[in-house]
């Protein structure tokens, strides 16, 4: 089982595969004043909803924010 994770400004997607299949996904709020303790609590909540769950590898993805995109050219132009 693979666990994905997309965590946008509004809201973070989660989804469940078994290989190239999707057997659950979920759709959150995104907070940012959550604790990880909230976020354990929220995350094994919604993998009970699928027993038996043995997520084995975890995936994150975000989008990059328009610094984070411009970061290479200014590194390429201070290195000349």
């Amino acid at each position: 089982m693979l666990l994905t994770i997309d965590v946008g400004n509004t809201h973070t997607v989660l989804g469940l595969f078994d290989g190239d299949d999707i057997v659950e996904h979920w759709r959150i709020s995104t907070d940012a004043r959550r604790t990880a303790d909230e976020l354990a609590v929220l995350l094994q909540g919604l993998m009970g909803m699928h027993p038996p769950c043995s997520a084995t590898t975890w995936a994150t993805a975000s989008t990059a924010s328009r610094s984070a995109r411009r970061s290479p050219r200014s590194c390429t132009n201070s290195a000349r």
